[in-house]
């Protein structure tokens, strides 16, 4: 099976975590101060975390 990517442009994060907070299966967490695809084995691929982020910041990039 084939993994997602989260894109997210740290510049433009302020770390809310309201991607982290959302994701119904806890793929998102944080990496050396950063928003991180954690576990991205879990990930979905719902696009929730997009949908969510307040600074409009990530978007996901679908495993092929």
């Amino acid at each position: 099976m084939s993994q997602h990517r989260l894109n997210i442009d740290h510049s433009k994060c302020d770390q809310c975590q309201a991607c982290i907070n959302d994701c119904p299966v806890d793929a998102i967490g944080v990496s050396d101060d950063k928003i991180v695809l954690s576990r991205p084995e879990d990930c979905m691929a719902c696009s929730l975390c997009e949908t969510v982020c307040p600074q409009s910041c990530i978007s996901m990039i679908p495993g092929s």
